[in-house]
């Protein structure tokens, strides 16, 4: 309950002045209200659309207050131009993060000066949208939510809703998860925002990814194996040396083990050596999982840690001291994935031009696997896609009126050092090309077609060559496929993740 003295003097002791305290305690019976009537629109309009009932939850534990200034007092909105400009946005277009998988979200809004409708059948008065966003009778442009899929190749179009003083809209179910939403800022009003979510418990905080990192880092028992046998050939005592030496060849090598055995290096390994007690196809499979779990950390450390850091400015940085040994214990854990993933990347490049059957591996197996590629093309995919959002975040005209300290920091740990490694031994860590060429190049090879194949040659039990058309033919069937050998198995299915399997998974 909200307003009871003994909570309000609770409030109190924590440090809140009186009036603080009084709108911290009705918000909180708002939350409470919220949370009912949610669960009311959910039992009435949702629950009978959804075959297996409802999922997600609506127990609202985290509140974001916003105050936004419409565009006669924020002349810098940027216009929002993707959808034939819809209006200048206050939030551009964004998926609520960090919350339970299909929770709901809850909005209420209300415009200063404003009084509240309750009028369903409420239209604004919307005349013609000016450039500069200024005020008058040419632009009296409401405060409008604006939703969109969030498949880029739907052919949908984003609607753009009136937001009344006193509207309150849901985002329900999977809504978050398939689409995206902005606020378009209106022309006179202020405007100021509670947003209800249910925050996805033991993550966002400090201790959350410092215990993520020392556990992915000391668990991931495969991945350290291969990379060491990998790097076992190398003369060089840093590990940056080590990976330019490692790269001034493509063929797989070996080395003498403790005992005296062979080790086969470039994707070839020793079963023994590497996968003790452990089949070739389980191997193989907790590889996969262990490179997913190192380039997934490493996404979350870059855009939803460091560079969220950076971008704030050394002033913020100053004002938030304890900060720094937290970010430079991330930063130390993001530089270590990275090593490892170049290692990985160089594998995947020796795997695709060097053939297994060359060499003598009586005792030895092959770890590298489609499934691999498959993994690291779609997590530098995403990382390019969350890449080049930044890059064009860090290019707004903003920062150039803010003094030094507000601006972002510099850091040269994701563009420039990657870049300089590039160089040096020839292999990028974030080019999908490389990887489906490579992809390609590994399927040729492991279905004994060798890095060019046959070129087209046909070959009959007995000895014979089929004729020349025979083998144009066989020269555009191999053409086809490898093409379709630089896909991924999601991306030749054309399988999209399925939501409705993944909720009936939670309802058991």
């Amino acid at each position: 309950g909200g307003g009871g003295s003994t909570s309000s003097r609770l409030v109190t002791c924590l440090g809140y002045s009186p009036s603080c305290a009084k709108a911290l305690i009705d918000l909180g019976t708002i939350n409470q209200l919220l949370i009912h009537r949610t669960n009311n629109v959910l039992t009435q309009k949702v629950a009978p659309t959804l075959p297996n009932g409802l999922t997600g939850s609506a127990d609202y534990s985290l509140t974001l207050i916003n105050r936004m200034e419409p565009t006669s007092m924020k002349r810098d909105l940027k216009m929002e131009n993707v959808h034939g400009g819809l209006g200048k946005t206050s939030v551009s277009w964004h998926k609520d993060s960090g919350l339970q998988d299909f929770s709901s979200i809850a909005v209420y809004h209300t415009l200063e000066g404003c009084a509240t409708t309750n009028n369903n059948n409420y239209t604004p008065r919307i005349g013609r949208t000016n450039d500069d966003g200024g005020g008058g009778e040419e632009a009296d442009v409401p405060w409008r939510v604006a939703l969109r899929v969030s498949d880029t190749t739907t052919q949908t179009p984003a609607l753009a809703i009136p937001l009344p003083s006193g509207s309150l809209y849901y985002l329900l179910d999977d809504f978050n998860h398939k689409h995206e939403h902005a606020v378009l800022a209106g022309s006179n009003k202020l405007r100021y925002s509670s947003t209800h979510r249910v925050a996805r418990e033991g993550c966002g905080t400090w201790q959350y990814i410092r215990d993520k990192c020392e556990s992915i880092l000391s668990s991931s028992n495969l991945l350290s194996k291969v990379i060491s046998s990998s790097s076992s050939s190398s003369s060089s005592s840093t590990i940056e040396g080590h990976l330019s030496s490692s790269s001034s060849s493509s063929s797989s090598s070996s080395c003498t083990s403790s005992d005296g055995r062979q080790v086969m290096v470039g994707g070839v390994l020793d079963e023994d050596e590497v996968l003790p007690s452990s089949s070739l196809q389980q191997g193989r499979k907790q590889l996969v999982k262990e490179v997913r779990s190192y380039l997934k950390l490493m996404t979350e450390l870059e855009f939803e840690w460091i560079r969220q850091w950076q971008i704030q400015g050394q002033h913020h940085a100053d004002l938030h001291p304890y900060w720094s040994g937290p970010i430079h214990i991330m930063t130390e854990a993001y530089v270590k994935l990275r090593v490892s993933c170049r290692h990985i990347a160089q594998l995947l490049k020796q795997s695709s031009s060097s053939s297994p059957s060359s060499l003598n591996h009586k005792h030895s197996t092959n770890i590298i696997s489609e499934d691999l590629f498959d993994v690291a093309i779609e997590a530098i995919t995403d990382h390019q896609r969350l890449s080049s959002a930044w890059r064009q975040r860090s290019k707004d005209p903003i920062f150039a009126t803010l003094v030094k300290e507000m601006r972002p920091i510099l850091s040269p740990i994701f563009d420039a050092e990657e870049e300089q490694q590039q160089q040096k031994d020839g292999v990028s860590l974030w080019n999908t090309s490389d990887l489906r060429k490579w992809r390609s190049g590994f399927v040729a090879l492991r279905d004994g077609g060798g890095e060019g194949g046959d070129g087209g040659v046909v070959t009959h039990n007995d000895g014979t060559v089929d004729t020349k058309k025979k083998k144009k033919k066989a020269t555009k069937s191999s053409q086809r496929s490898k093409k379709e050998s630089s896909m991924t198995k999601k991306e030749r299915k054309k399988v999209a993740s399925n939501w409705e399997r993944m909720k009936a998974k939670m309802k058991h």
